[in-house]
């Protein structure tokens, strides 16, 4: 990828007979770290671009090349090889491009064969295998000019305006990622009839009256039809075909009458219907729309409707106790949460009480909680006290369960953990803790610091350098790990840049130690130069580690018999986890936005279906945890070809209660859900 020579990799971008679509690499040479394969600094850019691509979805070439080099800025700021890969590392070809990381889905676009000169509203349903697609890009092109474009809503519908700009066809094409493009070309004409569908109007005054598609509740939805073009119908009436979900119908025919050019109708009564009381927030109901000339049927237009019901979780909650945020065996317990109203439905008020099952966490007051309507997206914070027992063994792990309900006896509810006890780790060097184990020239050094005046060093006070055939420990004292811990340091270094100078970074259990990393030697700049950066943190998630568990950190420094530098200074060392909502909401990854879990009661089976949206094919994993964190049951584990599908829990090969499904693709975890289970 040189700039300034000929470059293989332009010849196989631009090769006339065919070739590459894109080339990320090196305008000059990587770099490794010799005798340590896979912790090379051209290979942490590398393992970071994969990871965005593969596990954060992010899908567009440029932007993700972007990001990885983003990631490295900390320690780019001093003329390093960090530096180095910043400007070496390049992209040819387009960046927008996406790029797919499984075979793409097939989308299905529907739209009339022709339309007229006029202007006209269109409505566009997007699908793949009969589930509507939402967040899909629709795009109406006339001579390779764009006159109209939309994004598809949750029920998978595209509203366009359009005016069309003289006679030529125009072309319709709906993108998502994650799909192969879908078009289809669209004819104009001067004269004719065009009627098109502008969506449903719901009439619930039989139920709650909200105008939403509620589970279990008969309504009326009325049809709203226009006429474009230049001719007029008569004797016109609408047929309703229901195709897919929880519903069904009691009339299908409607009689419209007549339409002139122009006309919009609100056809009422509409079509009576029914949704079952087992349906879920955002199940999809589908049906085709059939618009009948003297009994004939002429037209077909998709209609695309979901089910709306409030869905209350807990969206955050915050800690106060004993002065920090820490609930510890004895203090009383603050408690802010925060709840959500996640679902397409607004709330009533709601009534109840939060309880905890833990026999060392007491609610003050009995932990009543009132909750003013909440509209979709909206938020309430309630404050709860509690008192942690003084004989609280840590660290434990308390259930929350938040139980809600409305006036018209429907239920809500959601379930949190809470972690009792003070987990984790911090130390930031300005005092000696006989705890460690400093062996050979580690030691504490008032000479560099990140905080304070005090950072571990490994090398001489005198020459401010390490010594040749350095093989010299730090090791930190047990530390008992919380929920999701990750360890966290300041480092500031300076190494040969060729050789095998280096700091190998272990986690250490019960089994024994494990590499985490490796930072040093290796590097493309002049070799009398040594690289290095000045203060940046390193964090790193330490997976599969429970509350309770026990480990221990290993910084061990490595020289090999050429030339020394000034070495490595550690400082501000911690192993943090989550304490408070471990089921709290975070910032969801653009896969996790893609993926969606589902769950519906079989009465007559005692089933609990479980249905599932995917963004992609892949290895799936949908597993059964209680509320103590055990997984009880894996309802499915392996490769699918498909994007949805349905798997059951069985409720009698488990006690009654509440327990929460975990969806894992490709080896990361896209939706957490909590089920109640009752036999």
């Amino acid at each position: 990828g040189a700039f300034d020579y000929d470059a293989i990799s332009e010849h196989f971008i631009r090769n006339p007979e065919g070739g590459g679509v894109a080339f990320i690499g090196n305008s000059r040479y990587g770099w490794g770290s010799p005798g340590n394969p896979g912790y090379g600094y051209s290979f942490k850019f590398d393992k970071e671009l994969y990871r965005l691509w593969f596990q954060e979805g992010v899908a567009h070439v440029g932007e993700a090349l972007a990001l990885a080099k983003a990631a490295f800025i900390p320690f780019s700021r001093e003329e390093n090889v960090y530096r180095w890969h910043q400007y070496q590392l390049n992209l040819l070809g387009d960046p927008e491009m996406e790029i797919w990381t499984f075979t793409p889905g097939s989308l299905q676009v529907l739209s009339p064969d022709s339309l007229p000169q006029g202007p006209f509203s269109l409505s566009v349903p997007v699908s793949a295998g009969g589930t509507p697609i939402s967040g899909a890009s629709v795009t109406l092109l006339q001579n390779g000019e764009l006159i109209a474009c939309g994004q598809t809503g949750q029920n998978g519908v595209a509203a366009l305006n359009l005016v069309p700009q003289g006679p030529d066809s125009l072309l319709l094409t709906a993108t998502r990622t994650g799909y192969l493009h879908a078009g289809k070309v669209i004819y104009l004409s001067e004269d004719g009839s065009y009627p098109g569908y502008l969506g449903m109007t719901v009439v619930d005054s039989a139920g709650n009256g909200d105008g939403l598609l509620n589970p279990g509740e008969s309504a009326r939805i009325l049809p709203r039809i226009f006429l474009a073009g230049t001719d007029g119908l008569d004797d016109l009436s609408l047929v309703l075909h229901i195709e897919g979900g929880p519903w069904s119908a009691s009339d299908s025919i409607l009689s419209l009458g007549s339409l002139d050019p122009g006309d919009t109708a609100l056809v009422e009564p509409g079509f009576e219907v029914q949704i079952a009381d087992t349906a879920s927030n955002g199940a999809s109901l589908t049906a085709t729309l059939g618009l009948l000339v003297s009994g004939v049927e002429r037209w077909n237009f998709q209609v695309s409707e979901l089910v709306a019901l409030p869905v209350i979780y807990v969206r955050s909650i915050s800690i106060e106790a004993g002065g920090d945020t820490v609930p510890e065996p004895g203090e009383e317990v603050t408690m802010d949460i925060t709840l959500g109203n996640s679902g397409l439905a607004p709330s009533e008020s709601l009534q109840g009480a939060i309880s905890s099952p833990c026999p060392y966490l007491s609610l003050q007051g009995g932990g009543n909680i009132s909750l003013p309507p909440l509209d979709p997206d909206g938020t309430h914070t309630v404050q709860v006290l509690a008192d942690v027992d003084g004989g609280t063994p840590v660290p434990y792990l308390a259930t929350l369960i938040i139980s809600l309900h409305d006036t018209s006896g429907r239920d809500y509810g959601d379930t949190v953990f809470l972690l009792l006890g003070r987990t984790g780790y911090s130390y930031d060097v300005e005092v000696e803790d006989p705890n460690w184990y400093a062996g050979g020239s580690w030691h504490r050094s008032d000479y560099r610091s990140h905080s304070g005046d005090y950072s571990w060093y490994c090398g001489s006070e005198v020459s401010h350098s390490y010594s040749n055939y350095a093989d010299d420990s730090l090791i930190s004292p047990w530390i008992l790990v919380g929920y999701s811990p990750i360890l966290r340091f300041w480092h500031w270094f300076e190494a040969t840049t060729y050789g095998n100078d280096g700091l190998y970074l272990f986690i250490g259990d019960e089994s024994g130690w494990h590499v985490l990393d490796y930072i040093g030697s290796g590097g493309a700049l002049d070799s009398l130069m040594p690289i290095g950066n000045s203060w940046a943190e390193l964090s790193y998630e330490l997976d599969g580690y429970e509350p309770g568990d026990s480990i221990r950190v290993m910084f061990l420094f490595r020289s090999d018999d050429s030339e020394v530098a000034e070495g490595f200074y550690i400082d501000d060392i911690s192993i943090s986890g989550v304490y408070q909502g471990l089921y709290a909401e975070e910032t969801p990854s653009r896969l996790q936005q893609d993926c969606q879990l589902f769950t519906d009661r079989i009465p007559l089976m005692g089933l609990e279906e479980v249905r599932y949206l995917i963004p992609h094919p892949g290895y799936l994993e949908i597993s059964l945890y209680d509320v103590s964190g055990r997984r009880v049951e894996i309802l499915f584990s392996g490769k699918t070809n498909m994007t949805s599908g349905e798997v059951s829990i069985d409720p009698f090969r488990h006690p009654s209660g509440y327990y929460f499904l975990t969806l894992k693709l490709d080896g990361k975890i896209l939706r957490t859900r909590k089920v109640l289970l009752l036999r």
